[in-house]
C-alpha cells in the first residue's frame, strides 16, 4: 500500500529555491530552466533514494519503493542545495566564475543535507500503510556523493 506517490511528489518549487538565491530566477533565460534543473534534482535523488534503498525494494511488494516513503518533504532542502547546484553550474561560463562558485557551495551543502535527510527518512517497510516508530529512520546509509575526481 503506497504512502506516498514518488512520480507526482514536487521536491521543490521557484518560491523555495528563491529562499536560499532570491535572484536565481534572473540566473536562467526562462523559468522553464529552472523548472528543467528542479525536475533533474528530483530524478538524481530518485535514483540516490533507488540505490540506498535496494535492500528494502527487494524485501517489499511495492512496484517503487519510494512509494513507501512516509516524509518526502524531508528532502526539500536537498533539492533547493541540488537545484541551485545544477542551475548555477548551466550559467557558469569559467571555472572559478561567480556561478562556479555558488555550483561548488550548493553541492557541498547538497551533499551534507542529503546525508541528513536519508538519516531521518521514514519507509512504511512493513507496508501497513502506516510508519510505526520503527520505521522512522529505517533507510540504510552508506552511498555518498563526492564532488569532483
Amino acid at each position: 500500500m503506497p504512502i506516498s506517490d514518488w512520480s507526482t511528489a514536487v521536491l521543490c518549487i521557484d518560491a523555495d529555491l528563491q529562499e536560499f538565491e532570491t535572484d536565481v530566477l534572473q540566473w536562467t533565460s526562462s523559468l522553464a530552466v529552472a523548472a528543467k534543473w528542479r525536475a533533474k534534482a528530483k530524478e538524481l535523488i530518485g535514483e540516490r533514494l533507488d540505490r540506498q534503498l535496494r535492500t528494502i525494494e527487494l524485501a517489499t511488494e511495492e512496484a517503487d519503493v519510494k512509494d513507501l516513503i512516509g516524509n518526502i518533504p524531508i528532502l526539500k532542502t536537498s533539492a533547493c542545495y541540488l537545484s541551485l547546484h545544477l542551475i548555477a553550474n548551466d550559467v557558469s561560463h569559467a571555472s572559478g566564475d561567480l556561478y562556479d562558485r555558488k555550483a561548488e557551495m550548493y553541492f557541498d551543502k547538497y551533499a551534507t543535507e542529503i546525508e541528513n535527510a536519508m538519516i531521518m527518512l521514514q519507509v512504511d517497510v512493513d507496508e501497513s500503510g502506516t510508519i510505526e516508530d520503527t520505521e522512522k529512520g529505517a533507510a540504510p546509509t552508506g552511498v555518498t556523493f563526492k564532488h569532483g575526481g
